[in-house]
């Protein structure tokens, strides 16, 4: 921005609440809220304002992405604190009428993104066995193989467990707009399904694990469409979900179909 305005050009800078790279679920807030937070500091000091944007479509719900508005609209001020827990208490209070402190480290654990998690991974669901199959080969000729992989998705698994058991307990503690986890536990949920099948892949367990990941998909596209439904058109819900589930379902159709090669 100082460049473009030593130039001659008025500037509004325009951070993100989310981008490119996030899963699909959950934003990446330890990226996000901090950049929106000085994205509108410099707004106001150095240009015309703020204007916060989103740069993955749509995909994690409006709701789940408005930690990062707030924390432009903090950025605008000029005594709160810039230590991050202190924001995001600050959103709680705001958005749920009280404080709520272990909301930081939920957001923090709900954020870990493994394999086929980013809608990036997942644009050509008629192509998925085959991106699969070469994902895995690449995972084997890597130093620590599939062993690695297992261990580093096994522990944000853990992780997302963890920030979901978060969510569900601060739920009811909500004293305004408690839906709104409704919605947080739907995205930490997709990508634990995310990670499910990771792991099966991993160990060369699809087949075998298929009916039971079937379960489990068709369990979260029924919330999806539920939640994604009370706010979105029809036409645009059926986008979302086929958009967060076409990939693995097709996935798992190429496991079981007869003749096919099972990925794993």
């Amino acid at each position: 921005s100082d460049a473009l305005r030593a130039m001659g050009f008025d500037v509004i800078v325009a951070p993100a609440t989310r981008g490119w790279g996030d899963s699909m679920g959950i934003p990446h807030n330890s990226v996000h809220l901090p950049n929106c937070r000085a994205g509108a500091r410099k707004g106001r000091e150095a240009g015309l304002g703020a204007c916060v944007t989103s740069w993955a479509v749509r995909h994690s719900h409006p709701l789940v992405n408005l930690p990062g508005a707030f924390a432009a609209a903090q950025g605008f001020g000029t005594s709160e604190s810039d230590d991050p827990a202190a924001v995001v208490r600050a959103f709680t209070e705001h958005r749920f009428g009280v404080a709520l402190p272990e909301f930081a480290e939920a957001l923090r654990l709900a954020e870990g993104r493994v394999p086929w998690c980013e809608s990036r991974e997942m644009k050509a669901p008629e192509a998925a066995a085959g991106a699969v199959q070469a994902w895995l080969a690449q995972v084997d000729g890597q130093a620590g193989g599939r062993d690695e992989v297992i261990a580093r998705v096994e522990e944000t698994a853990a992780g997302l467990a963890r920030a979901e058991a978060v969510f569900a307990d601060l739920r009811p503690r909500a004293r305004e707009h408690a839906d709104d986890f409704d919605y947080w536990l739907e995205g930490v949920r997709h990508t634990r399904l995310c990670a499910t099948f990771d792991l099966a892949l991993l160990r060369g367990r699809l087949p075998a694990e298929a009916p039971a990941l079937r379960q489990q998909l068709a369990a979260r596209r029924a919330e999806t469409r539920r939640l994604f439904g009370t706010t979105f058109p029809a036409a645009s819900t059926r986008e979302e979900e086929a958009v967060r589930y076409a990939f693995h379902a097709a996935v798992l159709d190429s496991a079981g179909a007869p003749g096919g090669q099972p990925c794993g």
